[in-house]
């Protein structure tokens, strides 16, 4: 079980929502990864051309019930949205735990009217290690300035995130043919992976410090 601040993972569940692919024959990008790493929770997701990534730290367990997370695990599109709305019924301030099997996960948060739990079905898809990839595309980073293309569309998925979070965007772009990120705050990263196509859009950077 763990325990985390139950408006920090709506943020999370929200950002990385925007981040995840929509196409049906690629079921393994159309979910949000959950993993846990060096006291922190961390979210991922991806749709081949956009890496998005925010974390969180983990609150005391009650009772001080020892933390344990079985690995890698990947909420599907319609349990990510059922979470989503449990956080936002459930109100502000509110812990909220979780407990993951490997085949489902269980949400409880308390909220002004009682107590909400939900169980989850986990996605069965083998979901990539993203703190890799983001290490990997890390090595791609130039020191030097270079230009980025980015879709309107794109542009209005960044400007989202940023305004939920109500955080500046940082951009870091890369030369031609390296991946450019952006950053809101602390906590959130994107990465944009290069497109030669003009058209197309999307062009991000290594993960928030910790990510694995």
């Amino acid at each position: 079980m763990i325990t985390v601040d139950a408006v920090e993972l709506l943020g999370m569940l929200e950002d990385m929502n925007r981040t995840r692919g929509n196409d049906t024959s690629l079921p393994m990008l159309m979910g949000i990864i959950l993993h846990v790493d060096g006291g922190k929770l961390y979210a991922s997701s991806t749709d081949r051309y956009v890496l998005g990534q925010c974390l969180t730290e983990l609150a005391p367990n009650r009772d001080d019930a020892p933390t344990a997370w079985p690995g890698r695990i990947v909420l599907g599109p319609e349990a990510a949205q059922l979470a989503r709305t449990a956080l936002v019924y459930a109100g502000p301030a509110r812990p909220a735990q979780l407990v993951a099997d490997g085949t489902n996960l269980v949400l409880s948060v308390g909220s002004w009217h009682g107590h909400t739990d939900l169980c989850l079905p986990l996605m069965e898809v083998e979901p990539p290690r993203m703190g890799q990839i983001f290490a990997s595309l890390a090595d791609h980073r130039a020191s030097d300035a270079g230009e980025a293309v980015l879709s309107p569309a794109f542009v209005s998925k960044l400007v989202q995130i940023g305004k939920r979070r109500r955080e500046r965007m940082r951009f870091t772009f890369g030369r031609e043919g390296r991946v450019t990120s952006v950053d809101f705050g602390p906590r959130c990263r994107v990465l944009i992976m290069p497109v030669r196509d003009e058209v197309a859009a999307p062009f991000v950077h290594s993960a928030p410090e910790g990510a694995s």
